[in-house]
């Protein structure tokens, strides 16, 4: 019983082995890496510039040698012409001598020449510095010479210049050729070296190998087969674990469907519970409106009189007139221009009914996009006989710069209606010559505000709560017409809210989202923006 955990011990212990050994291979691998390009690189990079400084000091010896011989040409040109080109010719070259001559010694990034390190090529070209400095004098002054005195130039005057250059150039030759033994041994050297470092590298490399080999992957290769040999042995246990894995999963899988379908049918009762509850929502909201006209019937029925009794008149004037035999054309043009009115109320009279007719009739919740402000207008109209009889001035202060919004206009015209309502219910408390209620509309942030103020006694404890259902002050009042309201502007993801004015009397203020937005509430308004708004403050 012992030994199996001995050789548990054992088998857990190697893998950290073989990590270590493992680690320990990179970190040598990784220091040959730094090592070459710490210590190659830099000397492939040396090779590299060793090719073009032999070839340039090479090149040195026979520029010396070509500046020799156009000093020669000029001492036995016959002509001016032949004198100039072979000056020319000397310029060039001796320019060329000078600048390979400087970047031998001090670098030259253009030519890729880098600055001579060794000491015994400086003491060397230390030795040919008179003879170099020697030699360009003359040729400097030679060609300012034939430059100046191209018409008077006496042969006889450069035979002195020709002489330092033949003598100097004797004495630089030979120095010259000892430098570029130099660089070449230098050159043979770097190779040497880096055949060597090499070599070496190379060695390290075959011998971290081998100690790969033998003591990371002869352990690794034991450690995988030790392992296969317990997978083998480990494999009918999966298989068998596998089916009563599967049995489960079956088992679970007809309790999930079972779940998935108990969960279809309530999803599926409730959207029939919330289609009923919409329905309902529908039913009550058609009879807010319903009950709405029938509090208004005794004006709209006196607002339709007026129409209908001024249509009676206009048409008995009309039969009195063509009763006569003869009429004039004066009586002509009277009768037409009765019968233009008897147009005008008959229009007035439609327009009147349509109204109500829109405002009472039963359908589903259908958006459209119009103006608010047109929408407002057409609530005061509708409330404005039931105003008159109570004696409330009805006002308009509207925002021109309120933008087009898609909403249900019945359902917001009953919402405005319900509160107008409420509003000339609270005014009755109120002398007749000091009852006023204004309409208004504005745009906030992401929103449009529409509020009805009025001046009355306002509400009594908290105003949120006469949105309350069958929550009212009214003997003969149902308490549902704001609650409806306020389950109408939540459908428009927008919201109610109502408080009581400063200055004596109520607010109740609706927003509706403007465009795709998630909804504007009324307590989401700063302090300072409900006080800017003379009616909300």
């Amino acid at each position: 019983m012992r030994a199996v955990p001995e050789r548990s011990s054992a088998g857990e212990a190697l893998p950290l082995n073989l990590s270590g050994r493992y680690l320990l291979a990179l970190a040598v691998v990784a220091g040959l890496v730094v090592l070459d390009a710490v210590a190659i690189q830099p000397m492939l990079v040396r090779l590299t510039s060793d090719a073009p400084v032999i070839n340039v000091a090479g090149r040195q010896r026979m520029l010396s040698q070509r500046l020799t011989k156009a000093a020669l040409a000029i001492e036995a040109a016959s002509d001016n012409t032949t004198r100039q080109r072979r000056e020319r010719e000397l310029s060039i070259v001796l320019e060329q001598w000078t600048q390979a001559h400087e970047s031998l010694q001090f670098g030259n990034d253009t030519l890729r020449i880098p600055e001579t390190q060794s000491d015994e090529i400086l003491d060397a070209f230390a030795r040919l510095q008179p003879h170099f400095e020697a030699m360009r004098e003359a040729g400097r002054t030679l060609c300012s010479l034939v430059a100046n005195e191209a018409e008077q130039f006496e042969p006889d005057s450069a035979g002195p210049l020709v002489e330092i250059i033949l003598e100097n150039e004797a004495k630089f030759l030979p120095v010259m050729d000892r430098i570029v033994g130099l660089y070449e041994q230098e050159a043979r050297a770097r190779v040497s070296q880096l055949r060597l470092t090499k070599l070496t590298i190379m060695a390290a490399i075959l011998v971290t190998l081998l100690g790969v080999g033998m003591f990371v992957l002869r352990p690794a290769t034991r450690l995988i087969d030790e392992q296969f040999r317990t997978l083998r042995e480990n494999e009918s246990q999966l298989r068998e674990a596998h089916h009563v894995l599967e049995l489960r999963v079956e088992e679970r899988t007809r309790q999930l469907s079972e779940s998935n379908r108990s969960l279809e049918r309530e999803i599926h009762e409730r959207e029939l519970a919330q289609e009923r509850t919409r329905e309902v929502l529908d039913q009550l909201t058609h009879a807010s409106r319903v009950t709405a006209i029938g509090q208004m019937a005794t004006g709209l029925a006196h607002e339709l009189n007026q129409p209908l009794g001024a249509i009676s008149n206009y048409a008995e004037t009309c039969e009195r007139t063509l009763a006569r035999e003869t009429p004039g054309d004066g009586e002509r043009e009277r009768i037409r221009e009765v019968v233009l009115r008897i147009q005008a109320a008959a229009l007035r009279a439609g327009k009147i009914i349509r109204r109500m007719r829109g405002f009472v009739q039963a359908r589903r919740a259908q958006r459209e996009t119009i103006d608010i402000n047109r929408l407002i207008s057409d609530v005061q109209e509708l409330c404005q006989t039931e105003a008159r009889r109570a004696d409330v001035a009805m006002r308009l202060q509207l925002d021109d710069d309120v933008p087009m919004v898609a909403v249900d206009p019945i359902q917001i015209q009953q919402v405005l209606v319900n509160i107008i309502q409420n509003a000339i219910q609270a005014l009755l408390a109120k002398p007749r010559d000091a009852r006023e209620v204004v309409l208004s509309s504005r745009r906030i942030g992401s929103g449009i505000e529409i509020c009805v103020a009025d001046n009355g006694p306002g509400f009594d404890g908290d105003p949120m709560a006469s949105f309350r259902p069958f929550r009212t002050s009214k003997e003969d009042g149902l308490g549902i017409g704001l609650s409806i309201s306020q389950s109408i502007m939540h459908e428009h993801q927008g919201e109610i809210c109502a408080r009581n004015r400063a200055e004596g009397g109520a607010v109740v203020c609706v927003t509706i989202p403007i465009g795709s937005d998630e909804g504007y509430r009324c307590h989401e308004q700063s302090g300072q923006e409900a006080r800017s708004h003379s009616l909300c403050s």
